[in-house]
């Protein structure tokens, strides 16, 4: 979603609040008819029960790897002066919840780069994940290099000796 308007986004407990301004990007991941494994489902080799869907996925900005604020775990500098105000709660069978300890996080993989991981519990209905992308909160950034400037080389100067006062005429 871009925001039309200048605002405030507030979640349904009032927990978390974001201010908006026109042009910010808002957007969701949302999970239903998901079939955990459990005793009346196999997973892979075995028969496994399951807690959490884990969900990862590339966000990019100008930056070729987002930077965690040193501030808030929350927020990402994702380069060009935009940052990504993550969330620490979901919206689990319409009743949010924090995220489970260390999540979301950011990891490195060779053959993806940068990944945001989040770490859904497990759901009857639905999961629905919020985050937002404040481009309003972007300045333009102007990078001038210096031209380079011929200055002038200074000649040597050699050193002369003092004048010698001529003789007075007698």
């Amino acid at each position: 979603f871009i925001m039309m308007n200048d605002g405030n986004i507030t979640t349904a407990n009032n927990l978390e609040s974001w201010a908006v301004q026109e042009g910010d990007v808002k957007f969701n991941v949302e999970l239903k008819n998901w079939t955990f494994c459990d005793e009346g489902t196999t997973c892979g080799d075995a028969a496994e029960t399951s807690e959490f869907v884990d969900i990862a996925f590339h966000i990019q900005g100008n930056a070729e790897m987002p930077e965690q604020s040193e501030d808030n775990a929350l927020l990402f500098d994702l380069g060009g002066n935009v940052p990504l105000f993550l969330s620490n709660q979901v919206i689990v069978d319409e009743l949010i919840q924090d995220l489970p300890d260390g999540f979301p996080r950011v990891e490195s993989t060779e053959e993806e780069g940068m990944l945001f991981v989040f770490r859904f519990p497990r759901f009857q209905e639905s999961v629905i994940y919020d985050p937002i992308i404040p481009y309003s909160f972007s300045i333009p950034v102007i990078e001038i290099t210096p031209a380079p400037v011929a200055l002038p080389t200074p000649a040597p100067v050699a050193p002369t000796a003092a004048p010698v006062p001529a003789p007075k005429p007698k």
